[in-house]
C-alpha cells in the first residue's frame, strides 16, 4: 500500500529505524498536464547501488532528499510503499497522538487488524 510523503510518516519511518528509501520516478503522461510519480520504499540498512533491483532507479538517505520531497515538489506525487502493518501502526501512533486516553482500545484493534501477539489481550491468549 501507498501514502502521500509527509513530515510526519518521516519522522515516524525515522523512529522505526529505516535509514533510507529506496526510489522509483515515473512520468505520468495525460492530456491536461504531465507529472512525475516518485515511489520511495523505506530500508533500515544502507543498498548497495551495484545490485540495485530493476524495480528502483537510485537511493537515499531518509534526512536528506525524502525530507525536502515531504516539503512539496511541483507537479510531482511523491508516494511510500509500506506493508499494511506498518501503516496500521503509523495510524495508530496519529491516533494517541490525538487521543492518548484511548491506547488500549487502539492496541486491541491492532491486534484485530494485524494479528499480533505484541497486544493481544491476555483473555485471548
Amino acid at each position: 500500500m501507498k501514502l502521500l510523503l509527509t513530515p510526519e510518516l518521516l519522522k515516524f519511518l525515522n523512529k522505526q529505524g529505516f535509514k533510507y528509501c529506496l526510489s522509483k520516478t515515473t512520468l505520468c503522461e495525460s492530456k491536461d498536464a504531465d507529472h512525475l510519480n516518485i515511489t520511495l520504499t523505506p530500508a533500515r540498512s544502507r543498498p548497495k547501488l551495484k545490485h540495485l533491483s530493476l524495480k528502483y532507479d537510485t537511493y537515499f538517505s531518509i534526512n536528506r532528499e525524502p525530507a525536502q520531497m515531504a516539503m512539496g515538489i511541483d507537479d510531482t506525487l511523491v508516494l511510500v510503499q509500506m506493508d499494511k502493518q506498518l501503516i496500521v501502526e503509523y495510524l495508530n501512533s496519529i491516533l494517541l497522538q490525538q487521543a492518548p486516553d484511548s491506547k488500549q482500545m487502539i492496541q486491541r484493534n491492532f491486534y484485530v487488524i494485524t494479528g499480533s501477539k505484541k497486544y493481544q489481550r491476555a483473555e485471548d491468549r
